[in-house]
């Protein structure tokens, strides 16, 4: 009877732990996810979007998909030690971010093309500043 009375003690304090642990891995998902909330605030509100610039010359056949890389580059920015669906602004903005990612519409190669063309122009826009 004395083991029994310990197992179950044993199985009860292996049980407060667990649920202590689960309480403390969602403190730190919720941390994480405000951190998240603060970087984007901060590159919305302290600068121009980086990612607006850098990518102007995008042209993935219309505006609405140009905004949403836009976006999505900033969020994944703002967060790069976050899994995708961490770093993503919503559940709305992380099933965006998949069906972006999945439109075979849009390829790496236009994305690419959008920075290089910026990579080339920032030399001369600098040039013109001085």
């Amino acid at each position: 009877m004395f083991s029994g009375d310990v197992s179950d003690d044993s199985g009860l304090r292996n049980a407060a732990k667990h649920k202590e642990r689960i309480e403390i891995d969602k403190k730190l998902c919720r941390k994480q996810s405000r951190i998240c909330t603060l970087a984007r605030q901060y590159l919305r509100d302290v600068t121009m979007s980086w990612a607006s610039e850098e990518l102007r010359f995008a042209n993935l056949g219309n505006e609405r998909l140009n905004r949403r890389l836009v976006q999505i580059v900033e969020d994944l920015a703002a967060c790069p030690e976050s899994s995708v669906p961490q770093a993503s602004r919503s559940a709305a903005a992380l099933q965006a971010m998949y069906r972006f990612w999945s439109n075979r519409r849009i390829s790496a190669d236009q994305i690419l093309d959008a920075h290089r063309q910026s990579t080339v122009a920032s030399p001369s826009q600098r040039q013109r500043a001085n």
